[in-house]
């Protein structure tokens, strides 16, 4: 396990926090992990808290910790990220030191707005449960009556478990103050009405992968000329293969009516690139990020290059990424 920061830093910074943290969550450690936060669960969760906290005690204990929430709009979209600290005491006897890293899922408006506010009192004015987890879980389907929030959490330290109960999360009006240029309300952030900061891109990345094959890749540049190219020599090729053939019916022609010495032969084709490929889509993509291939299920693809569990493609003239999983690989097919 990773252990990230729990101390107060730029909300640009706890973006990629979070973006480390809820991978962790979403993929695993391996097929059998009981961490795992199930595939249904966050895809009608209306909002997400990500944050670490850090728990030290002698005979007492405090925690806190750094973080942020965003909330699911009506559109589907992920709001703007607004930064989060959490804090809380504990009595008796308690030696030791522990870091835990906790997503919290919002499974309604009533605990989305109580992040509005801008204070909640865990187990005071919204109810937390443990929530489901695994890859069991995905497959038994919806869980009825879901508690206000679900938390999830990996720890590492000499506690055994971290109870959340009573834990006070205050929005850090300074933190969201230096990322949006002015005094800003968690509710105005939190309710779409801020645009999506840059620095959160990795983040909504995470988020919007829908399925369990998710890629690390870490886009830095795109070739915008690489399709073209390997188009070019491909007809570079097939001309290449035209003269050779036209050539070899003349010298046939030519030998037929008389004995002359067999002319050398021609020069080999030149030598074929990758050739693009066909791939069908079998979801919706909305790209989040500059750079990202946006098209509909059904639509053809023209794909250049595979990177990890992303594809560089083209599709209408536009030119971009793509998850891999999002279209049909059995249904790929070459140029002819």
């Amino acid at each position: 396990m990773k252990v990230h920061n729990p101390l107060p830093e730029s909300l640009a910074i706890s973006c990629d926090k979070a973006e480390s943290i809820l991978e962790h969550f979403i993929k695993g450690n391996n097929q059998l992990d009981n961490s795992l936060i199930p595939k249904n669960v966050l895809a009608r969760a209306r909002g997400i808290a990500i944050i670490t906290i850090v728990k030290a005690g002698f005979l007492w204990s405090g925690r806190g910790g750094t973080g942020l929430v965003l909330s699911r709009l009506e559109d589907g979209s992920w709001s703007a990220p607004s930064a989060i600290m959490a804090a809380g005491v504990g009595i008796g006897a308690q030696i030791g030191a522990q870091i835990t890293d906790v997503v919290f899922i919002l499974n309604n408006s009533e605990a989305v707005k109580a992040f509005c506010r801008g204070n909640v009192t865990l187990g005071g004015n919204v109810s937390v449960a443990a929530g489901p987890t695994g890859r069991s879980t995905e497959a038994a389907g919806s869980v009825v009556n879901p508690a206000p929030i679900y938390s999830y959490s990996k720890s590492k330290g000499l506690f055994v478990g971290m109870t959340l109960e009573g834990t006070l999360i205050l929005t850090r009006q300074k933190a969201n103050r230096e990322l949006y240029g002015r005094d800003i309300s968690a509710q105005e952030i939190l309710s779409g009405r801020v645009p999506c900061p840059a620095e959160a891109d990795g983040l909504y990345r995470m988020l919007n992968l829908k399925f369990s094959t998710l890629g690390t890749f870490k886009k830095d540049s795109i070739d915008d000329e690489l399709i073209q190219s390997s188009i070019t020599t491909l007809n570079a090729s097939r001309d290449s293969e035209v003269i050779q053939n036209n050539y070899s019916l003349k010298s046939s022609s030519e030998n037929a009516g008389t004995r002359k010495r067999n002319p050398p032969p021609p020069p080999k084709p030149l030598k074929l690139a990758a050739k693009p490929k066909q791939a069908v889509a079998m979801f919706d993509f909305d790209g989040q990020r500059a750079g990202d291939l946006s098209f509909k299920e059904g639509d053809v693809i023209w794909v250049s290059e595979k990177q990890g569990e992303w594809y560089h493609g083209t599709l209408n003239g536009r030119k971009g990424i793509f998850p891999g999983n999002y279209v049909s690989l059995d249904q790929i097919s070459s140029l002819n």
